[in-house]
């Protein structure tokens, strides 16, 4: 069905107007109503305030009248005549005469007090002496045969605790007598004061208001029903006082569990102790009821602010809405007349509207089908209906144009695609040519494996036709193990997309015809031709150049196993002339003498390294690996290169160590990494330098080992070609320093043959690092170990977990430097956005983070912050490296900065260390501090407790102490007879440590009953077992994590 302009038109204003008029009607309906509500519940809640203050007016005229009653003077005068026989000395009275003079008050203050049901004397051993009620109407005074003890009420046990002046105020809850609920059932609260005894000062008793507060809470009752109401009451534990269901009032009392947390679950949280409001209110959406509801905690004890009553008030929902229903009336009204109007007036709109466009699709119509028209485009109106004939009228004539042009485009077109046509049919043969004269053999294979297509240098290289090929497996052309890992390649690549062959030139071997296995050069590519992807392999036979490499290493092996002889033979001849076999020698031929020994040394150097890296290339090198503990090994190392670092005036210094550091390596190859690590540090070290070497953990179970010089520093355009062979920073370091330029890049094979890797960290004017990371083992190994070879490590333990925020350069470099001897790898950046950039390209990755507090642009402090509020980033500990360190740390003044230890510059090594395995979580195992004098008790321990802590010995008390003050340790295991002293004497200096130190003695003297107490365990020698010695230490550190 079509409509008309006008029809769509009127339709629109309609629905525009009823549209709008609702929305506008809804929302105010929906405002009025939400006033109304909130009206209506300021007035429930003004009504129940006003019933709290009447009810905190009645308890506190019970304060008032409790504490009159308890300092009138017949009271002290009963004390005094009950003390001195039933006689009053000091007023003369008797005993009888006080009773009967208190017992009047009582009565006097019953008869102007309606409420009020009992008064009571009772003795500070629970029994009632005086006690005036109501029976019957009658205000009466209880004989003595019907007086109670009250010694197990909970309200005079906790009266007699009070303070003089005090007033303890009990639950309301129905009356007892004896034991029993009374009927009929009375509401009663209790208002109870200590008397206490002038003379003594000590409490003699305790005077009870029993007051009825039924009538208080009909009261409120009456003051706030009304139509569509209910109101509830509950004491502070939800319990009902006042319910519509009168058989729930004071429910508790008898026995019943009614509250109003199951009833309505939602206001539990009025009850709470911790619940701050003191108002909540339930509208209906809340309940799932038809009832808003407002709920007041009113507090009545002004000594226990804490205790309330809740007072809570219901009206049904739809009397709240029912003024809202004439609103919604009008609404609907004015918006039909409105939509009555606006249908008139839009209809008559349209109509003009609609007359100039009817016309102008009349002549459009025309003019599609070439009928001619005698209608006029209404061009010559003012309106837009006059720009759009306009429009049409151009439209007209550039349609005209366009078909012409078009005709001449569609010869131009069939020219064109004849051209490219034969384009393509050139390139198709230039590119078949191409492939058909390769020299290497081309190979495509679909994603199964199938081969596609083969140009003749393969079909040459493998002896086939094309169609015994084409069509087949590719693995036909393999010879095992190829020929049955291929599919497995393509099924893995499919899956994982983790290229091992793809994209990736390898050496291989083929299979020819014949049966003949021949050596060649494999590289993989993937391309996509009309959506299928294929796999090129371009293979070369290499069997000549293999022949030539072959040669190659024979003639290098043969000529350096040649060159050793005559030089072995001269270094010996050279060595016996100097050594002054032949006599003595002039000044001039020792000089001459020197030059040719030096020489000779290089030429052999020469010769070795070479050999090692024919070994490489061939694969000949052997290794022997067995299980090696690097402290020991690293001791053996600088022995061994001492004199080679005397030569170049420079010390090696094992600067930090572990115990039982075990690897998986071969002794002789890793001696000789550290050959060449310690002669280029001394090298490149200052005369009478230090050469500093560090073992420590790196991650979990990973060694590292680090060789650090202070010298000159690596340029940073040399370091990507540090491993190439033969290369050196320059030739002038070549002259100066000497070197084969081979020594690192052999040293790298032998590293990673140990399924390990070798780095550095250098900076200009500051000195390098070298590093060797080894997989650690647990202990040492024991049985077989042929055939076994090291664990790799993981790519992902190479990350920087520390991120040094730094500006100065060198200081930045030099933090670098410290943390990679002691095991961390760092990022730096040198401002603060660059940090932040940093942490948000790498979340999660940094466990630490050094800053310094002076930084340009934004400050470290102010970094600090937005660290903390940052969810990524609260948690990552903080180590303040500044100048302004000190000045800042005492500004705070107490405030909570989560910083781990503040550091001045200059920076102390130790200190940042260990500030940073603390930071870290220890990344090492916990430190343990081993004060032990005999040797052979340390092994045992360090043996037992190798895989759950590090454990550092000091053997003297000084030592212990010079420990202490430079570092820090987790627990102090410690013996107390030393030679220098007793080891009780460091509990003194522990006192000063923070965070305190767990300590546990371990020795063959008993201790008193003072030092046990500052210790965590005492254990004695001869009395304990490995085993109990193992399971203390690993509880008194997992109790010291728990607590930090």
């Amino acid at each position: 069905m079509k409509f008309s302009i006008v029809y769509k038109f009127s339709l629109s204003v309609i629905i525009l107007v009823l549209v709008s008029s609702g929305m506008v009607g809804a929302l105010f309906y929906a405002k009025t109503t939400k006033v109304l509500v909130e009206n209506t519940l300021e007035d429930i809640t003004v009504e129940i305030r006003n019933a709290g203050r009447r009810l905190q007016m009645h308890v506190e005229a019970q304060y008032e009248d409790v504490l009159f009653l308890a300092h009138t003077p017949p009271v002290q005068g009963f004390l005094r005549a009950r003390k001195d026989g039933n006689f009053d000395k000091e007023d003369g009275s008797t005993l009888g005469q006080w009773e009967s003079r208190l017992a009047a008050i009582f009565i006097e203050l019953m008869k102007r007090k309606a409420p009020y049901d009992k008064i009571r004397f009772i003795d500070k051993s629970g029994q009632e002496i005086i006690v005036v009620g109501r029976e019957k109407g009658q205000i009466v005074s209880i004989k003595t045969p019907d007086l109670q003890n009250k010694a197990h009420r909970e309200y005079f046990s906790e009266t007699l605790k009070l303070p003089p002046e005090s007033v303890y105020l009990s639950e309301m809850n129905l009356n007892r007598e004896y034991g029993k609920v009374s009927v009929p059932h009375m509401e009663v609260m209790r208002a109870a004061t200590p008397v206490f005894d002038f003379d003594t000062g000590l409490v003699a008793g305790v005077l009870v208001l029993t007051v009825d507060v039924s009538h208080e809470l009909l009261e409120i009752q009456r003051n706030i029903k009304g139509a569509g109401r209910e109101i509830y009451i509950t004491n502070d534990k939800g319990e009902y006082l006042l319910h519509p269901d009168g058989d729930k009032d004071f429910a508790f009392d008898l026995g019943h569990d009614y509250n109003i947390q199951q009833d309505i679950p939602q206001l539990e949280i009025l009850f709470l102790p911790e619940t701050q409001s003191s108002r909540l209110v339930l509208l209906p959406k809340d309940t799932g009821g038809s009832h808003l509801m407002s709920f007041l905690r009113v507090p009545f004890d002004p000594s226990r602010p804490e205790r309330f009553i809740a007072v809570g008030i219901t009206k049904l929902y739809d009397e709240i809405l029912a003024k809202q229903k004439n609103v919604l009336n009008d609404v609907l009204f004015w918006a039909l007349v409105l939509a009555a109007l606006a249908t008139f007036l839009a209809a008559l709109l349209a109509y003009r509207l609609s007359k100039p466009i009817k016309l102008m699709t009349q002549i459009m119509n025309d003019y599609i089908h070439n009928r001619k028209s005698t209608e006029l485009m209404p061009v010559d109106q003012g309106d837009e209906i006059g720009v759009l004939a306009r429009s049409y009228q151009t439209l007209i004539g550039q349609v005209e144009d366009a078909q012409k042009s078009l005709e001449e485009m569609n010869r131009n077109l069939e020219t064109k695609v004849a051209e490219r046509t034969r384009d393509l049919e050139t390139s198709e043969l230039r590119q078949r040519t191409i492939v058909e004269h390769m020299v290497d053999g081309l190979i495509t294979i679909d994603e199964k494996g199938i081969i596609t297509m083969i140009n003749p240098a393969a079909i040459e290289l493998f002896g086939y036709r094309a169609d015994e090929v084409v069509g087949k497996n590719l693995k036909m052309l393999m010879p095992e193990p190829y020929h049955s890992e291929h599919d497995g390649y393509l099924k893995n690549y499919s899956t994982t997309h983790q290229k091992k062959i793809i994209g990736i030139g390898r050496e291989v071997e083929g299979l020819h015809k014949n049966g003949r296995r021949f050596p060649i050069d494999l590289a993989v590519s993937e391309i996509l031709v009309d959506g299928q992807k294929l796999y090129t392999g371009l293979v070369r036979d290499i069997t000549e150049r293999k022949e030539m490499d072959k040669m190659k290493n024979e003639f290098i092996s043969t000529v350096s196993h040649e060159l050793r002889t005559p030089l072995t033979s001269i270094r010996g001849s050279l060595g016996l002339i100097t050594g002054g076999a032949v006599g003595k020698l002039p000044e001039q031929a020792n000089e001459m003498l020197r030059i040719a020994s030096n020489n000779t040394e290089r030429l052999l150097l020469l010769i070795n390294d070479i050999l090692d890296i024919q070994k490489i290339e061939s694969g000949e090198m052997a290794f022997k690996f067995c299980s090696l503990d690097l402290k020991p090994f690293l001791e053996q190392a600088v022995a061994e290169n001492e004199g080679y670092g005397a030569q170049h005036g420079v010390k090696f210094v094992i600067a930090q160590t572990l115990e039982n550091a075990w690897v998986y390596a071969d002794k002789d190859r890793l001696m000789q990494v550290m050959a060449n690590l310690f002669s280029n540090a001394a090298k490149f070290s200052p005369v009478n330098g230090t050469v500093e070497i560090s073992l420590a953990h790196h991650h979990t179970n990973i060694l590292r080992i680090s060789v650090t010089d202070k010298g000159p520093g690596i340029p940073e355009e040399f370091q990507p070609k540090l491993y190439d062979k033969f290369t050196q920073s320059d030739s002038s370091d070549t002259r100066q320093k000497g070197g084969t330029g081979l020594g690192l890049s052999i040293s790298k094979v032998i590293v990673e043959k140990h399924g390990g890797r070798i780095n550095f960290v250098s900076s200009e004017g500051i000195g390098t690092t070298f590093y060797v990371e080894l997989p650690g083992l647990a202990g040492k190994r024991t049985g077989d170990e042929k055939g076994n070879m090291p664990q790799q490590l993981s790519d992902n333990t190479s990350e920087p977990s520390v991120l040094i925020v730094e500006d100065d350069h060198d200081i930045a470099a030099l933090i670098r430097r410290m943390l990679a001897e002691s095991g961390y790898d760092s990022d730096i950046a040198y401002s603060v956005e660059e940090a932040k950039v940093k942490l948000t390209a790498n979340p999660g990755q940094y466990e630490v983070i050094t800053l310094d507090l002076v930084l340009p642009g934004e400050g470290g402090m102010s970094f600090m912050t937005d660290l903390k509020q940052d969810s990524l980033t609260r948690d990552i500990p903080v180590v303040v490296v500044s100048v302004m360190a000190d000045e800042t740390r005492q500004s705070l003044n107490g405030e909570a900065i989560d910083v781990i230890d503040w550091l001045q510059k200059p920076i102390d090594q130790k200190r940042l260390i260990a500030a940073i395995n603390q930071a870290s979580g220890s990344l090492d195992l916990p430190r343990v501090l081993h004060v032990e004098d005999d040797e052979d008790v340390h092994k045992v321990v360090s043996t037992m407790l190798s895989a759950h802590c590090t454990l550092i010995w000091a053997s003297t008390l000084a030592a212990a102490r010079e420990a202490l003050d430079s570092e820090k340790f987790d627990l102090l295991l410690l013996d107390i007879g030393l030679p220098d002293g007793s080891g009780l004497e460091l509990l003194e200096m522990l006192d000063k440590i923070s965070p305190p130190l767990r300590v546990v003695i371990f020795s063959a003297y008993d201790v008193t009953e003072e030092y046990v107490k500052k210790v965590s365990a005492v254990l004695i020698k001869s009395k304990t077992n490995n085993f109990k010695l193992g399971e203390v230490i690993k509880n008194v550190i997992a109790n010291s994590k728990k607590s930090s």
